[in-house]
């Protein structure tokens, strides 16, 4: 099943422009000012760009990383926290929100209890599931 885009039509004119309008920004950036400034100039440009539609999540052994858009409509112009295991659990990660788009780095499980996953994994030659 096909779903009719939101917006306006994808224009691969427009979108190469786009991309090397932020290319062309962050170079300026990192030659006149840090290289780590345009280096996360355009990190954050593309994940904006990587999160408009739907929420996406890259996998890395333990680890997550993750960019969405929150369910409500707030805005905030800048907001850094911690992401937790469960409600209440330790910190598991950093929680990065700008605008309406928030990304966040996290740990799926904590140490000790993800060397006890790999265990299991092993020893049922992987066909537990999470």
């Amino acid at each position: 099943m096909k779903f009719r885009r939101e917006g306006r039509a994808f224009d691969p004119a427009l979108w190469v422009l786009g991309v090397a309008l932020v290319a062309a920004f962050g170079v300026w950036l990192g030659v006149f000012f840090s290289p780590w400034a345009g280096a996360a100039f355009v990190v954050l440009q593309t994940l904006l760009r990587w999160v408009r539609k739907r929420p996406r999540f890259v996998d890395v052994g333990r680890f997550c990383a993750g960019a969405w858009r929150p369910l409500h409509d707030e805005g905030h112009l800048l907001a850094l926290g911690f992401t937790r295991y469960g409600e209440r659990g330790p910190w598991s990660g950093l929680q990065l929100t700008l605008g309406t788009f928030a990304f966040a780095v996290f740990a799926i499980l904590p140490r000790a209890e993800w060397a006890e996953h790999k265990r299991v994994l092993a020893d049922d030659g992987g066909e537990e599931e999470l």
